[in-house]
């Protein structure tokens, strides 16, 4: 009888639902996709002999389950560009998923901003 009065008193139940709510609420809640705003900088590469101005940072929406946004290491994330690819004077350049090498299972949202300003002079040698 000791055995049901503990399985029907009012703090096992109490921790019972406790447990299987968090339960329920980390199998169910990680389905859906979840949402990061993340502040990444701008990364250029092949710059030698050039005199860069662009933003130094672009803000973007990461779209995912929430264990993988919670595992992603935003240090690692960069806008990165070649610039090399751009001739001298003003671009207006469109910020893709390419340019920040995210992993497969996370999507890009929202740019702030999508183009981004940039003014390229190479220096003659």
């Amino acid at each position: 009888m000791h055995l049901h009065q503990a399985f029907t008193s009012t703090p096992f139940l109490k921790a019972t639902a406790i447990i299987l709510g968090f339960l329920f609420w980390t199998i169910i809640g990680d389905s859906f996709p979840s949402y990061r705003w993340v502040t990444v900088p701008v990364a250029f590469y092949n710059t030698s002999k050039s005199v860069i101005e662009a933003p130094e940072t672009v803000k973007v929406q990461l779209k995912g389950k929430r264990s993988q946004l919670r595992a992603l290491d935003e240090n690692q994330l960069a806008v990165h560009i070649n610039a090399q690819e751009l001739n001298d004077g003003p671009h207006q350049l469109e910020v893709t998923r390419e340019m920040l090498l995210l992993p497969a299972t996370i999507s890009l949202g929202d740019i702030i901003p999508l183009n981004l300003a940039i003014k390229i002079k190479k220096e003659v040698s």
